[in-house]
């Protein structure tokens, strides 16, 4: 039984010998390295190229890609992976000790019905040193669950660190995490809610040393905006499935009961159906998450805009470009590039444009329809517009 490491790495220089070191040094050999450099301008490739010339193409598979975001360098190593298991595991990251992998073998082959297994985290700062550790609670994958997740605001619940089957990372874990940027473990495909039976696992001991610091990729701006974008989406469909009465107060005792380590024992009182003032929910997870120089985002506003107006309007699209740039939750940090530099796709600009003013139905030529589904939910509103093909 094989675990192969997908490791998206940009400019960690510093930090990714010892990430390797960690892996090099297990106890088990079980292992493969699909290191993926997504357009590093450091040291990163003299380093993988020198000091690891001799593991390269049997242990380590070695891609270079330009930058493209860590989303999509962990997509681009799926390519080559060979492993039952896979595992992603960032170059500022790692394995708690030398006996990991060999323990965790032992126990995953325990469990062969598992499609994934979760396990805490050590906090470390940028000297390696212990500051803290993050607990993964247990958690049944029922409904329960979604409504906390409607409740956390879209803030995985869970953890996206885990060693999951490769089957079932190269479909469900794909789908929601890598492509929509969404929780992988609720959705079958993004816009659609559906319970499914999965079985999981909590590891005995932590899964990794996982590092905190200042130029972490998630305390950048650019982290932030494509976690709330993920965030958003993840909402927007819990909202039109369910309605949580009273949701301040209960918004306040979940979340108090979850500081001390008693969430899971709270039963969320919730109906089937859909939740009315979706707006005020959204514009509290965007005011919650975003920094204030952040706050003006063209993108996030039009959003709680959309929201706002509830509008019956009907705006018909005659034809969506051919050659038009389609962007998933992927490519969040390419958008937001592109929007920041006033380079984004007019296309875009107009369809924002159309957002703050409110619609509910869309006409388009049946040949765009893919097209339009994917804008639909790229700019988290697809489950509250209807398509009519023309």
């Amino acid at each position: 039984m094989k675990i192969s490491f997908i490791m998206p790495t940009y400019n960690d220089g510093s930090t990714i010998e010892d990430s390797i070191n960690s892996l090099i040094e297990q106890s088990n050999q079980n292992w493969e390295l699909v290191l993926v450099n997504d357009g590093s301008d450091d040291e990163t490739e003299n380093i993988i190229t020198r000091k690891y010339s001799h593991y390269l193409g049997n242990k380590i598979k070695y891609i270079y890609q330009d930058n493209g975001d860590q989303l999509n360098a962990i997509i681009k190593g799926i390519e080559y992976i060979s492993g039952e298991y896979v595992m992603i595991f960032h170059s500022d990251d790692l394995l708690p000790h030398k006996m990991f992998l060999e323990n965790v073998l032992t126990y995953i082959n325990k469990y062969p019905q598992a499609s994934f297994f979760l396990g805490d985290l050590i906090l470390i700062n940028q000297y390696c040193k212990t500051i803290g550790h993050r607990k993964i609670k247990k958690y049944d994958l029922n409904e329960q669950l979604k409504v906390k997740l409607l409740l956390h605001l879209g803030r995985n619940l869970l953890c996206d660190v885990g060693i999951f089957t490769t089957g079932y990372f190269k479909n469900i874990v794909y789908n929601n995490y890598l492509m929509w940027n969404m929780p992988f473990w609720v959705y079958d495909e993004p816009g659609s809610i559906k319970s499914k039976n999965i079985e999981w696992y909590k590891l005995p001991e932590p899964i990794l040393k996982y590092r905190i610091s200042d130029s972490n990729y998630f305390n950048s701006d650019i982290g932030v905006l494509n976690v709330l974008n993920g965030e958003l989406r993840t909402l927007a469909s819990l909202l039109k499935t369910y309605d949580i009465p009273a949701f301040k107060a209960q918004f306040i005792v979940y979340n108090f009961m979850e500081k001390i380590n008693l969430g899971k024992f709270y039963k969320v009182w919730y109906k089937k159906r859909s939740f009315k003032a979706q707006e005020k929910i959204l514009n509290l997870a965007v005011h919650l998450r975003l920094k204030d120089k952040l706050q003006n985002n063209l993108y996030f506003k039009a959003i709680i805009e959309f929201y706002k107006r509830k509008s019956d309007r009907i705006i018909c699209i005659a034809k969506i470009p051919e050659d038009i740039n389609i962007y998933y939750g992927k490519d969040m940090r390419n958008f937001n590039k592109k929007l920041q530099l006033g380079t984004l796709e007019p296309f875009y600009c107009d369809f924002m444009s159309e957002m703050k003013k409110g619609f509910r139905i869309i006409k388009i030529r049946s040949e765009d329809e893919n097209k339009l589904i994917a804008i639909l939910k790229f700019f988290d509103i697809y489950d509250w517009v209807d398509i009519v093909k023309e």
